[in-house]
């Protein structure tokens, strides 16, 4: 029926021109005769059989079946053809993209083709409509897609180099490329650490560096330290970029470096029996806290060490008494172990007291049965969880109670038939270290301050004792006997890659990190004067 209009129209047309040819060789043409073509209103044929297919990386070839001028009938007068990333509807066309040049229509019925070249990694979706000369444009296209592949690599780093040496870190340099090539932003760096040299065919044996920030844009200065390294050891990194697609790079040309000799320092030197143990950094990386019996034999007192000039002094009286010191985060106050007489004995609160010792003490928690053993602060210094032992071995009893600082009812965390004897609270204030000998032997544990889920840490043959998280939450540092003798250890936060800090025959303990995350002090146990005493390792 439509044909049928179609040619309907089209004599209409023909007899109307005709008419009016007539009529203007009689001379009626102007004063006699006008003559209307009726309006073109039939659109072009909808296209249903747009496709596309990917030729290269980025360049596309799309095809489709040439409709009519109205309907199937006749050759249309142009194309409107757009891509977005999303499927193009009638309501999205507008916001589409679109794409020229494109070719004049065939007359019905042909076979049309299209190639788009520089296409970005995306999955794009084309559509077109098929517009008359009367400006009728057709019902919309389908819709194909095609996911686009990124194959160009980034350009290959060209100045790796080490410009940084300490005893256990090494500090790289190297100038960032791209995502194609030198342009944009790569998604991601692999750097690799070996002792030998690496190549194409050794890369996979050279071990993977973790951490390494994402890329900058190309052009950026990039620095990494990479710390976990042995002293006085030779290495060589090479890196690779990767883009979003993982096409990555060439390797670089590697980079050669030196540790430092480990350098330890002894701090303090003892004459009592017990000695100097539980260092604690000032927040300003200035002093160090501990405790030792200097003033009375076996009485534990707190002190200060400024780490400057090893310069000491007492901050609680002689026979007062307190250990296992712990500063607060803004440095103002001291949580530390306080004892007290009692009628069964002497027990331990937790205490409070400026470091300069210019305020008395003030009781922050007594527990009503069983003495605090240690404490840490929580990273706002709203809270301090402390170990609180009752009984004793083999009937000792364990409890992690949090108690706020501002005053109220402590939380018990964890209390079982176990031994607990130090703490940690993880940086990001959520999960708090301990060790316990629930399994026979320590080993180092973790509760979710929230939940009250306690996760394992630590699995070894020995004892693994004193966690203690680095500045930045990613690290352990504690002590174990696991190589047969009390050594300082540390390890990535979930206890994964453990590595040996101290070697030495005598025993080390109590590890605490300075603010900057590059050193350690600990405990070391001298068997020839049966003392402790402080002592610090760069890492």
């Amino acid at each position: 029926m439509k044909s049928a209009c179609k040619q309907t129209q089209l004599r209409c047309r023909g007899t109307a021109a005709l008419i009016g040819t007539l009529l203007g060789l009689f001379g009626c043409g102007d004063d006699h005769a006008t003559v209307s073509l009726p309006p073109d209103v039939t659109p072009p044929g909808r296209v249903t059989d747009l496709a596309v297919r990917e030729l290269s990386p980025g360049r596309v070839r799309l095809d489709w079946t040439s409709p009519g001028d109205d309907g199937s009938d006749g050759t249309a007068a142009r194309y409107d053809l757009r891509r977005a990333i999303q499927e193009i509807t009638d309501q999205g066309w507008e916001a589409a993209i679109p794409i020229s040049p494109l070719p004049k229509p065939q007359v019905a019925g042909r076979l049309e083709t299209l190639q788009v070249d520089s296409l970005a990694a995306e999955r794009w979706h084309f559509a077109l409509r098929a517009v008359d000369e009367a400006g009728n444009p057709s019902a919309l296209s389908n819709s194909p897609a095609i996911a686009i592949t990124d194959q160009a690599s980034p350009a290959p780093v060209v100045d790796l180099a080490v410009v940084a040496v300490e005893a256990r870190a090494l500090t790289l340099t190297w100038t960032a490329t791209g995502d194609d090539g030198h342009d944009g932003t790569a998604a991601a760096y692999e750097l690799r650490v070996g002792q030998t040299a690496i190549g194409d065919s050794t890369w996979s044996e050279a071990r993977s560096v973790a951490g390494v920030p994402p890329p900058r844009g190309a052009g950026a200065i990039e620095t990494f330290r990479v710390s976990g390294l042995t002293p006085d050891t030779t290495y060589v990194f090479a890196i690779r970029v990767i883009d979003e697609q993982g096409n990555a790079s060439p390797r670089s040309v590697p980079a050669w470096g030196a540790t430092d000799q480990a350098i330890e320092t002894r701090l303090t030197t003892s004459i009592r029996i017990a000695g100097a143990e539980g260092p604690d950094w000032s927040p300003d990386g200035e002093f160090l806290l501990f405790h030792a019996d200097w003033s009375a034999a076996y009485r534990a007192s707190l002190h200060l060490l400024r780490v400057k000039d090893l310069t000491e002094s007492a901050i609680s009286p002689p026979g007062i008494g307190g250990q296992f010191g712990r500063w607060s985060p803004d440095g103002t106050r001291i949580a530390y172990a306080a004892p007290y007489p009692t009628n069964q004995g002497e027990l331990q609160e937790l205490a409070l007291r400026s470091p300069d010792g210019s305020q008395q003490p003030t009781t922050l928690y007594r527990p009503k049965d069983g003495r605090v053993r240690t404490c840490a602060w929580s990273p706002s210094g709203s809270e301090l969880a402390c170990v609180v032992n009752t009984g004793s071995w083999p009937f000792l009893r364990t409890s992690i109670h949090v108690v706020p600082v501002a005053g109220g009812p402590a939380t018990v965390l964890h209390s079982r038939q176990d031994e607990v004897r130090w703490i940690d609270w993880s940086p990001d204030g959520t999960r708090i270290a301990f060790n316990s000998d629930r399994v026979d032997d320590h080993e180092i544990w973790s509760i979710d301050r929230t939940t009250g889920r306690e996760t394992r840490i630590t699995t070894s043959p020995g004892f693994d004792l004193t966690p203690r998280y680095s500045p930045d939450g990613a690290r352990l540092a504690f002590s174990s006997n696991r190589s047969g003798n009390y050594e300082i250890w540390l390890s990535a936060a979930d206890g994964t890659d453990p590595e040996q800090i101290t070697h030495s025959p005598e025993y080390e303990i109590g590890p605490a990190w300075s603010p900057d995350g590059r050193r350690l002090a600990f405990a070391r146990y001298d068997r020839d004067q049966l003392v402790y005493d402080l002592w610090l390792t760069e890492l």
